[in-house]
C-alpha cells in the first residue's frame, strides 16, 4: 500500500466515524471510536507487510470492514467495537474458512501471502 492509499484509507476511515445512528434504515450503530482506531493500527500493520489497500465499510454493529476480492480469493475482516476481528476467507479451490483473530501480525502476513498469489 503506498502512503497516498495508505492516507485515502485512513480518511475513508475517519469518514465513517461521522455516520449516525441508524445510518442504514435498519437500526445500524455508529461506528464505534475504539473499532476506529483499531482499523487505523490494523492499516499501519498492513503497510508494513505489502498489503493492498482493502475496501472499507463500516458494518451494523459499530465496526470496521476490510474487504479483498480478487478473481479467485476474497479475503474479510470486520473490527469491532469490542476489539475482536473476525476474518473470512474464501476462495476457488477451498471451502470459507473463518474465525476469530488472534495474532494479527501472522494474520496480516498470511493475507499477504494470499493475496499475492492472485492477480
Amino acid at each position: 500500500m503506498t502512503g497516498r492509499a495508505y492516507n485515502q484509507a485512513i480518511s475513508d476511515i475517519e469518514l465513517l466515524a461521522l455516520l449516525p445512528d441508524n445510518w442504514d434504515g435498519y437500526g445500524a450503530q455508529p461506528v464505534d471510536g475504539i473499532a476506529q482506531e483499531s482499523a487505523i493500527q490494523m492499516l499501519r500493520t498492513f503497510m508494513g507487510f505489502g498489503v493492498p489497500r482493502p475496501d472499507i465499510s463500516p458494518t451494523s454493529n459499530g465496526g470496521v470492514a476490510f474487504e479483498w476480492e480478487r478473481s479467485q480469493v476474497n479475503l474479510s475482516l470486520e473490527i469491532e467495537a469490542y476489539r475482536e476481528t473476525r476474518a473470512c476467507v474464501w476462495s476457488n479451490a477451498e471451502d470459507e474458512q473463518e474465525g476469530l483473530l488472534i495474532n494479527l501480525t501472522g494474520a496480516v502476513a498470511d493475507a499477504r501471502d494470499l493475496l499475492a498469489t492472485v492477480k
